[in-house]
């Protein structure tokens, strides 16, 4: 165990409450981006794929940035789609992100 510094002081709780708080409000992810997350969680393909092709925009960034999008936890939802196990959903997510959604 290390000794401590004459004069060191422990954070004090509020100090880190704040930064607690002010790295959630600025890492907030979108209403959208927290949907695609709970989709994912939920394991639903034909959800996410509706979900996905009501947010799409012509160029298709609105649905990239989606499936990129990392919730407040810097988790993406391929991340939560494979601690389900859901293979279909994980397949259809990676093939998503490089421009070719399977069908």
């Amino acid at each position: 165990m290390r000794a401590k510094k004459p004069g060191a002081t422990e954070p004090s709780g509020s100090l880190l409450r704040s930064f607690l708080d002010l790295h959630t409000t600025l890492h907030r992810p979108s209403r959208a981006s927290r949907k695609i997350h709970d989709i994912a969680r939920d394991g639903k393909l034909s959800e996410l794929q509706k979900f996905l092709e009501d947010n799409k925009e012509e160029d298709g960034k609105d649905v990239d940035s989606l499936i990129d999008s990392r919730d407040e936890f810097g988790k993406l939802p391929l991340f939560y789609a494979s601690i389900r196990g859901n293979r279909e959903l994980m397949e259809y997510l990676k093939q998503s992100t490089i421009g070719t959604p399977s069908t």
